[in-house]
């Protein structure tokens, strides 16, 4: 049964009385860059960011690896200044920036590229950019996250 949260909110979703938001489509003239961080048990931070149209089409996806934060509120802060200056490097005047909390579910894609096991010992750097081609530990994810 529908209550009046879900009425007046269709992106939201009541499982287990706890409120799951969906990923929301940005205006029609803006970019929508979602991030995400995470610290695994070595204490290696990764930053997730995904940048998507108002039609939910993925435009590019990055992860990047920041040594040295001890602290997930702190690499969740350098996350959306990677989501931003991401977005620049792409051209992207008009953005909308979204991170996550415990009881998102928005922010799907960004988390699981956080959380990735992305092998960086082929990659002379400390980040991964997709334009195309996007990795398959994601796609499933941007499918689901639109419908």
């Amino acid at each position: 049964m529908m209550n009046e949260n879900q009425a007046n909110n269709p992106s939201l979703t009541i499982r287990n009385n706890e409120i799951q938001v969906r990923w929301k489509p940005p205006h029609w003239s803006r970019i929508k860059v979602n991030v995400d961080a995470s610290i695994n048990s070595s204490g290696e931070g990764r930053v997730g960011c995904v940048i998507r149209n108002y039609s939910g089409r993925c435009l590019a996806a990055k992860v990047k690896i920041i040594t040295g934060v001890e602290s997930v509120e702190v690499l969740e802060a350098l996350a959306i200044y990677e989501g931003l200056s991401f977005a620049k490097e792409m051209s992207c005047n008009k953005v909308e920036v979204e991170g996550d909390c415990k009881k998102v579910e928005a922010n799907k894609v960004a988390h699981t590229l956080a959380k990735s096991f992305v092998n960086f010992s082929d990659v002379m750097s400390d980040s991964i950019v997709w334009l195309e081609d996007f990795p398959s530990i994601i796609c499933n994810v941007l499918l689901s996250d639109c419908s």
